[in-house]
Parts: structure tokens; C-alpha cells; sequence
């Protein structure tokens, strides 16, 4: 039996839905089928709109009445939306008049924020869902199919709806409505949900004037208020108008990560179901077979399980990893309490997910989230459709990872078809914008970095090989700020400089100098230094020196982490002496460390998502000398210096750099007092002199000066007002991001417009030869 509303002398057969849940959709397919139940219309819960545009789009896809084609796994339809939740209206007006602009100009971030606004929001044609399904079938049969929803609604965050886990093998769809109808309409929202019920109710009271059998399938939310509705004569029957201005409407792919939200349990069903479904042409009088998903998620398990063993069984592997076998019962244990608690039939993806997070290897973890994104067949791409652009999903914020609701960030590229090359490469990537699922799973989103997707366009055009590199302005002008500063310091080396007393006074004593001694603990006698003692280096580009920036005195902030830059990862390719090259490497590693610094990892601002991998802000940088703007320059620097002008080691971090110290130059690096170790590593790559360029307060200690006279060297210091805020502050700046080739030679136009700036900006700033190193490279 199935929920059936009369009407004078028509029949409405309901099917009250989950939204995504294929035993739903099969539902849908089973009355479609058979000739008994098979209705003269459908209605739908979507907007008349939209569903004409869904209609066409499928027939474009080959669906029709001769031949059962399966839906690409997964396509989407992004619908404009213009509307803001009422009772959300004076947060609106707050914003407005606190920011003193209109809604239209403020940042899809802060109206998500604070007015959770969707300026987007997105159908999926999910084979699993019953409205999709319904569409299909009336394409299939070709019966009419008519949107009786509302085409555009407010939002506001979604409810969690917590009703009974539908069982594919014992579901009756009557005893279910019955059973779960009351408790799932305590989910609806008063103001929008009871305006797009009773337009719901009008709408198909007029079906029902013309068609005698109807099916109608939407939300198991809204059913008790449509029944109620349909047996009110004061809800008049009503006309199904189009908008008089046209929807905009926008196809696209979906990325298999976003596409998770828009299929059941987990995406493999989504293929069984195609495989399974009936062509309701054939007139099937009975229900195809779902597999338990008991059996499904024991499956995904169970061979997940072989591939870790056959891999990792026997590799020796040391760590977490190797007990993972162990692991695996009180991992299931905790999989099966889960569901307990969260009344799931089945764990659901996010389940497995995030106890495999907490308990399993992250070797493990990998070939899980692999084998539970197979879907046995190949996801929609744009190689499959080049005319459509590419949807994926944006990095969160911290404060995100616990949101219950289907709204968040996302980017949209231009289709392929007009891009020059290959379809791998996506066109220009718009700002953000909010989007709010429509009729989507409430489930934790994957992160973007857990599965690699073969066909991703992004992955594509950041092939293995095309490694990160630094913004090249970034290391434009901070190289060319320190040549600057070396020329400066020159000029300044005429005037006296502090020294510790050590028998004679030279100028007389440095009286405020001294003082600062005595407060800082040292209690040493200082002197003022003529200029006859210091070296007088003149930097000319071709012998460059190292340089010391400290932008920030926080020697405590927890925020401030070590980060070491390697001067390139494709240089055997361009060296001259190849084997002597290898050799070298082969003995005692592959990374030549040409800077290190202190950053703080900032988030990466909406303009530049999608186009850049990280944005810092540098507290403190050495420099070694030479840019390594690109792996030529960098190979050309290494090989002119008999690659003895940087730390050459296995890995790049700080405890490898402190070893390699100790070891090669006896000096005692510090990870704690960054500020002295960035200016100690310096002076055994210093020549003759080296600048450190600080705020007017910062004090170089007196070992480091005493380090560098047992060397004969000397260092000078510039302090940064020599330099506007504004320098200052963009130098502080450091944006990573992936070259378009392994050498880091060319960026994409649209990163340069993402960022704001040309690739080759601030290289005049350069000296002479570093600008023909860079001449040298044929994109220069």
C-alpha cells in the first residue's frame, strides 16, 4: 500500500522521501513501472522552472522512451538565489548600517556568517533521489512532470532530521510514512516551509482538475502539512506560472567530494542502483533488488583490509602503522557503538571515516577512503563534458569543521572547451560564492586533501611534478630590498659602530650602548668601533651576500613556526655537470636550503582560494645570497658556488638544519631563540660582511659579533624604517603556489589576476646579474 490522498475523482499516490535514499527513488521507479500504478502526471518538489530545465537537460543526455540510459555520477544544476530569511532582517539592516554598505557589496563570507545567505544553491541529478528519479521516469514514459515548489526560498540552518534508518530489504513504504511523518515535520521552518506547502497544496489540487492518477514525491517533512492542506476547502486550486523574469541557471559538473552529499550511504550505491534500476517502458510488475548495505559496508571493509595487508603486511613498516591488524576489532567495536548511537542500519560514511581518523594509520586511512570512493565506473569530468564548467569545494575554517548544515564556499571554473590545450586545465575560477545545498545529505564533508582524483582539473594542472614555488614578486623584492639595504649599510659603515672594550678604546666609550649591555645582562664595557675595522664590501649581485630580516620581536608567539625552503626540486635537469651533480646529491642529499624563516600560516584570502597552496606572514627570513626564483637560476647559483653557498641535507627541518650546524660549523643553533639562530646561520655563508635589517630596537648579541671577528667577518644592521610600512609590509608577505611547469618558469594568467600582481613584478628591483640570470630564461 502507499499514502494516497483523494480528490473528487482523482488519486494522488505519494511518496514521501529522504531526499538521496535509493530505496525511495526505487519507490518512485516500482510505481512508474507497473501499468496498475503507473500515474497519467507527476509533481515533484522542485520550482516549475527548474524542473523544465532538468527535463530538457536529460533528454540532451539521451534519456527518452527507447533506451535506459544511466545518469553521469555526478552533474548539477546552480540556481541564483536573491532571498534572506525575515527573521533574519534586522541582522541584515545591522550589518548594512555598521559597514555603511549594501548587502550586494558585502563578502559572500560575512553574509554566510551572519545572515547564513545562499547565493547559489544546487540541484544534483542523483540516480538515488526520488525527485530525480521521478523526472527520469517521466522522461522515459513521457507523461507530463510538473514542479509544484516555489522556484526561489529563503534559508535558514538546517535541523538535523533524525528519523528511522530505512531498511532496503524489509521497507513498506506506507508503514514508514506512518511511522516517521509527525516526527520528521518538526524539522520544517514555520515561515518559508508552511508558504512553499500550501503553494505545494494549490498546485496539485489544479493537477488534480486535469490528470485522474498522480504521483508526488518531495521531503517525508512536508507530507502531514499537504494532506492537511489538500482537505482544506479554503486552499483554492492555483495556476503553475513561470517567473517572469527567467531563473539564472548555470550546469555543471560536480566534484566527487561535493557529490557525496547528494548520495546515499555511500557513492558505490549510486552504480548499483543504475545497474539494478528497471526501464519503466518494460512494464516490470515488481520491486528490483538493493543490496544490503550491512553487506555493502562489510565488503568495502573487508577488502580494504587484504589491499593494507598485502601492502603494508610485510614492509617492515615501524610506528602506529605496524600494529594496525591489532587494531582492527576495537576498531569495528567502536564502529558498531557508533551506530548504535546514531540509529544508523549501517555505519555511514562519515562514521568509518572519522573512526578510522582516530584509531587507524594514516597508510590505512588512505586505501579506505579510495576503495569507498570506487564506484565502479568513472565520475563525471570535463573530459566527458567539455561545455560544462567545474564545481568543487573550498578549504574551511576552524570554525566550520563542526557545522551540521549544507552551507559553505565553493569555486566554479569557466567550461574547458575554449581553453588551449587540454581539457585537464580549467579556466578562470570565479570568487567564491555561498552555496546551500538543495535537498542534500546533513553529513561531515571530506577533506580535500584525504582522496586524489585522477580526473581532477586541478590535480591535472598541478601535475606531480609542477612543484611549489615562491611567489616570484615575493622573492623579487626581498632580494632586492637586501641588495639595497647591503648598499645602504655601505654608505652608513662610515659612522662608529658599538663594540665590546678588549684592550684598546679606539673612539672613546659607547655610553648608551654600555647601558643597554648592562640592562640585557651582558655587563660588557662598550666602545665606539671606528670604520677602519669593519669590512667594506660593495655588493655588485655577482658575489651576493646573506641577509637577515627581522620583521617581528615576539620570540614567545605560539603561533610563529620554522620553515625551511629548499632552491629547487628539478635541478639535475639543468646544471651543467649532470653526474657530478648526482654524485653530490647521491652522497649527502637533495635539499639545498637557500632561506629560512619564521612564518605564521594565515588563511588564504577568498580571492586567491583555489589558485595559491599557502599565505604566511614572515616574522624573521635569511637569505642566502642568490633568488631561487626558478629551478635555472637557483641551478645556476648551486653550480657557480661549487654548491658551498647553502646547507645541503637530507629533509628540511629545523632539528636536521641544527644538527647539520653543530656538526659542519660547531655553532649551537637554537629552535626556541629564533631570532639569534636566523642571524647565526648566516655568518658561515658570509664572505666578507652581511646586513641585518630589524626594527630600531632589536639589539644583535654581542657572541654573534664576537662569532663573526673570529671569522673576519662583519655584520651590519639597517634598521626597517629605512623602508615605507608599505614595503615593510608587503615583504612581510609570502604566497606559495604551483607553477605551471616543474621548473617554475610560467604562471597562469589567472593566478596573476587572483593575486593581483604580474608574475614578473619587482624584478627590476634586482641587480644587474641577477636580472640576465633571469633574462637568460626564455619567458623572460
Amino acid at each position: 500500500m502507499y499514502p494516497i490522498i483523494k480528490i473528487n475523482r482523482s488519486e494522488i499516490i505519494g511518496v514521501p522521501a529522504i531526499h538521496n535514499r535509493a530505496v525511495f527513488a526505487r519507490e518512485v521507479n516500482y510505481l512508474c513501472s507497473a501499468r496498475e500504478t503507473r500515474p497519467e502526471a507527476i509533481a515533484v518538489e522542485l520550482g516549475p522552472h527548474i524542473v523544465a530545465e532538468l527535463v530538457a537537460w536529460m533528454k540532451e543526455l539521451g534519456i527518452c522512451r527507447r533506451t535506459g540510459t544511466w545518469l553521469p555520477c555526478m552533474l548539477g544544476l546552480l540556481i541564483e538565489n536573491r532571498f534572506i530569511h525575515p527573521d533574519l532582517a534586522k541582522n541584515a539592516m545591522n550589518l548594512q548600517e555598521n559597514l555603511y554598505k549594501p548587502l550586494s557589496d558585502i563578502s559572500a563570507d560575512l553574509l554566510k556568517k551572519l545572515l547564513y545567505f545562499s547565493g547559489k544553491y544546487l540541484v544534483a541529478l542523483s540516480a538515488t533521489d526520488s525527485i530525480i528519479e521521478a523526472i527520469r521516469c517521466s522522461v522515459e514514459l513521457d507523461i507530463p512532470v510538473i514542479g509544484i515548489d516555489m522556484d526561489e526560498m529563503s534559508a535558514k540552518p538546517d535541523k538535523i532530521l533524525l528519523v528511522e534508518e530505512p531498511v532496503h530489504s524489509s521497507f513498506n513504504l506506507q508503514n514508514y510514512v506512518s511511522g516517521n511523518e509527525n516526527h520528521a515535520a518538526e524539522t520544517r521552518d514555520p515561515y518559508v516551509d508552511s508558504r512553499r506547502e500550501f503553494v505545494m497544496a494549490a498546485r496539485l489540487k489544479r493537477i488534480a482538475e486535469i490528470y485522474k492518477k498522480i504521483l508526488v514525491t518531495g521531503g517525508i517533512a512536508h507530507w502531514v502539512k499537504i494532506k492537511e492542506l489538500l482537505s482544506d476547502p479554503a486552499v483554492r486550486p492555483a495556476e503553475i506560472l513561470f517567473p517572469t523574469l527567467p531563473l539564472k541557471l548555470k550546469r555543471s559538473v560536480i566534484h566527487p567530494l561535493m557529490a557525496l552529499a547528494f548520495m546515499d550511504v555511500y557513492p558505490v550505491m549510486t552504480t548499483l542502483y543504475e545497474k539494478s534500476r528497471h526501464f519503466p517502458w518494460r512494464n516490470f510488475k515488481f520491486r528490483f533488488d538493493l543490496p544490503d548495505t550491512n553487506k555493502l559496508f562489510r565488503g568495502i571493509l573487508d577488502m580494504t583490509y587484504e589491499e593494507y595487508y598485502r601492502e603494508y603486511g610485510n614492509s617492515g613498516i615501524t610506528g602506529s602503522g605496524k600494529n594496525c591488524m591489532e587494531k582492527i576489532p576495537d576498531f569495528e567495536r567502536l564502529l558498531a557503538n557508533m551506530s548504535i548511537i546514531r540509529q544508523h542500519h549501517s555505519p555511514t560514511m562519515a562514521d568509518i571515516l572519522e573512526c578510522s581518523e582516530n584509531m587507524m594509520p594514516d597508510s590505512f586511512n588512505g586505501l579506505l577512503m579510495s576503495r569507498l570512493m570506487n564506484i565502479d565506473r568513472p565520475w563525471a569530468s570535463l573530459k566527458q563534458f567539455p561545455d560544462l564548467p567545474f564545481l568543487s569545494g573550498m578549504p574551511r575554517d576552524d570554525e566550520d569543521t563542526e557545522r551540521k548544515t549544507g552551507t559553505d564556499h565553493f569555486l566554479l571554473t569557466d567550461s574547458a572547451k575554449d581553453n588551449y590545450g587540454s581539457y585537464t586545465i580549467p579556466g578562470y575560477q570565479e570568487e567564491s560564492f555561498t552555496l546551500r545545498y538543495h535537498n542534500s545529505n546533513s553529513i561531515s564533508a571530506v577533506p580535500p586533501g584525504a582522496w586524489s582524483w585522477a580526473d581532477d582539473p586541478n590535480r591535472k594542472n598541478h601535475k606531480s611534478n609542477f612543484y611549489v614555488w615562491v611567489w616570484p614578486p615575493c622573492e623579487a623584492l626581498i632580494f632586492g630590498l637586501a641588495y639595497e639595504a647591503s648598499r645602504i649599510a655601505r654608505t652608513r659603515s662610515d659612522e662608529p659602530s658599538p663594540a665590546a672594550f678588549e684592550g684598546s678604546l679606539y673612539n672613546g666609550l659607547d655610553i648608551k650602548a654600555t647601558m643597554r649591555s648592562v640592562i640585557s645582562g651582558e655587563k660588557k664595557i662598550m666602545i665606539k668601533k671606528p670604520s677602519a675595522e669593519k669590512k667594506v664590501f660593495t655588493p655588485d649581485g655577482k658575489h651576493p651576500e646573506p641577509t637577515v630580516f627581522i620583521f617581528d620581536e615576539d620570540k614567545t608567539d605560539p603561533a610563529s613556526v620554522w620553515s625551511l625552503l629548499i632552491a629547487g626540486t628539478n635541478l639535475a635537469g639543468n646544471v651543467k655537470n649532470r653526474s657530478g651533480f648526482e654524485n653530490l646529491t647521491n652522497a649527502k642529499g637533495r635539499c639545498f636550503i637557500s632561506s629560512i624563516s619564521r612564518v605564521k600560516k594565515y588563511a588564504i584570502p577568498p580571492s586567491m582560494r583555489g589558485h595559491i597552496d599557502s599565505f604566511d606572514l614572515l616574522d624573521g627570513y635569511t637569505v642566502l645570497g642568490n633568488p631561487c626564483i626558478n629551478a635555472r637560476q637557483a641551478a645556476q647559483w648551486l653550480e657557480d658556488n661549487d654548491y658551498n653557498c647553502c646547507p645541503l641535507m637530507t629533509d628540511t627541518s629545523i632539528s636536521s638544519l641544527i644538527s647539520y650546524y653543530k656538526r659542519h660549523f660547531n655553532l649551537e643553533l637554537s629552535d626556541k631563540d629564533w631570532i639569534t639562530t636566523l642571524i647565526q646561520i648566516a655568518i658561515p655563508y658570509t664572505k666578507e660582511r652581511f646586513v641585518v635589517i630589524g626594527p630600531k630596537t632589536l639589539r644583535i648579541p654581542e657572541k654573534l659579533n664576537t662569532e663573526a671577528r673570529r671569522r673576519k667577518i662583519s655584520i651590519d644592521f639597517l634598521p626597517l624604517n629605512y623602508f615605507s610600512d608599505q614595503l615593510v609590509s608587503e615583504m612581510r608577505r609570502r604566497i606559495m603556489l604551483r607553477a605551471s611547469d616543474p621548473d617554475g618558469l610560467t604562471y597562469t594568467p589567472e593566478a596573476e589576476k587572483a593575486i593581483g600582481q604580474k608574475a614578473d613584478k619587482y624584478f627590476e628591483l634586482l641587480p644587474l646579474y641577477m636580472q640576465l640570470q633571469l633574462k637568460k630564461q626564455k619567458n623572460y
